[in-house]
């Protein structure tokens, strides 16, 4: 069922949708379309978007179209999702021939839950803004700045994809080309922005854990553009020019796969090296990310891929990377649903701060505007608006 709770309304209305034994196939077929990279040639792709539109508007029937008649004249929308749903993005949801309903009102924004629409009772106490990419995972370092040592393993070639990996010295994270230029330009409209409050980019061996751990307290936002993993997911490569999700075994005692969406992390400088003594390693994990007062944030921009993900079956389904910057103090968190094509998201990403600082946006207006302007590029350069290539970052948590 869904509840619906107009403003000022004394009650909320219940709406029965589908049984979930009917809903979950579907959006799990919907989702499997949504996180697959559509091929370069152009009258494949088209064909591909539509049969992907097709599964949406079967989802659509199910979870949106019930709603309809109690959402007429809202212009903002704040849903709570639960179970599956956690990874469907709305916004994506056909609306027309090849039209999405982020294209038209209303305006929708995920909670965590329903107190996220309480007001914080005094502004951000942060200030400047941390961005960390284009992290060499081959050099160790053990400090900001400060390099110990070089890998001895062989450079790897460059990806496409911002994956998440495991924590298995088997699996080995590929450089991403775009991370570096992203975080630069993100530092740059910040700077530029009325705000005019200072900005950090580290690249390279300075994009290190020790320095996101001594730095990031204190920050007005947080942005980091990496790899992200799931430690003891069965290991597996993303597809060529992403940002893909990818499990870290092991060993010998595997983590159960069942728990490796609560045990995941980000990759920084050095985690494809051998830490040194005391050093770090080179993996942020949840509960390092957890153990920080990051309070001050009013963003985490998690510019990787599945950093959304969730355990539907916990007790606690809003999981992994999104809850442990929530539990760290940090207001909203900017986190995608399925591996992400690297130069696709740094375009993303400006137009998402370029909403932000230069037009003064909120956060729900800013992730719309950055999911129209990536529709409107497609559509200008004659290509299909596949939702794989726009709608996989969602925002979740404060609104404004």
């Amino acid at each position: 069922v869904a509840l619906v709770l107009r403003a000022g309304a004394p009650a909320p209305v219940v709406v029965p949708l589908a049984s979930a034994d009917s809903l979950e196939p579907v959006v799990q077929g919907w989702l499997s379309a949504l996180g697959s990279a559509p091929p370069a040639d152009p009258a494949v792709a088209a064909a591909v978007t539509r049969r992907c539109d097709a599964i949406g508007r079967a989802v659509r029937a199910r979870v949106w179209d019930p709603l309809a008649a109690h959402l007429a004249g809202a212009t903002r929308v704040f849903v709570v999702p639960d179970g599956v749903l956690h990874r469907v993005p709305l916004a994506a949801l056909p609306d027309g021939p090849g039209r999405y309903l982020v294209e038209r009102a209303p305006l929708i924004h995920r909670l965590a839950a329903e107190r996220d629409l309480v007001p914080w009772d005094a502004p951000a106490r942060g200030h400047g803004l941390l961005a960390l990419g284009g992290a060499d995972f081959d050099r160790v370092v053990d400090a900001p700045g400060e390099p110990l040592a070089h890998a001895t393993a062989p450079a790897s070639d460059a990806a496409r994809e911002r994956s998440t990996i495991p924590d298995s010295l088997r699996v080995r994270f590929r450089a991403l080309p775009e991370t570096s230029g992203e975080v630069h330009e993100v530092a740059s409209l910040w700077r530029g922005s009325e705000a005019a409050a200072d900005a950090i980019a580290l690249t390279g061996e300075a994009a290190s854990e020790a320095a996101f751990k001594q730095l990031a307290p204190g920050r007005r936002v947080l942005h980091v553009a990496t790899h992200g993993f799931a430690l003891g997911a069965p290991a597996k490569d993303g597809a060529p020019g992403t940002r893909a999700l990818g499990g870290i075994g092991t060993g010998a005692s595997p983590v159960p796969a069942r728990a490796a969406v609560l045990l995941p992390g980000l990759a920084l400088a050095g985690a494809n090296a051998a830490p040194t003594a005391g050093g770090e390693d080179g993996f942020l994990t949840d509960e390092e990310i957890t153990s920080l007062d990051l309070s001050s944030a009013e963003w985490a921009v998690l510019s990787a891929c599945e950093t959304g993900l969730v355990d539907t079956e916990a007790v606690e389904a809003v999981q992994g990377l999104h809850r442990a910057f929530r539990r760290a103090g940090v207001r909203t968190v900017i986190a995608s649903l399925w591996p992400v094509d690297d130069a696709a998201t740094r375009t993303w990403m400006r137009a998402l701060y370029e909403s932000r600082t230069r037009r003064g946006t909120d956060t729900a207006t800013a992730v719309r505007d950055a999911a129209r302007a990536a529709i409107a590029a497609r559509r200008a350069a004659h290509l299909a608006a596949h939702p794989f290539h726009w709608a996989a970052f969602v925002a979740s948590g404060e609104w404004r």
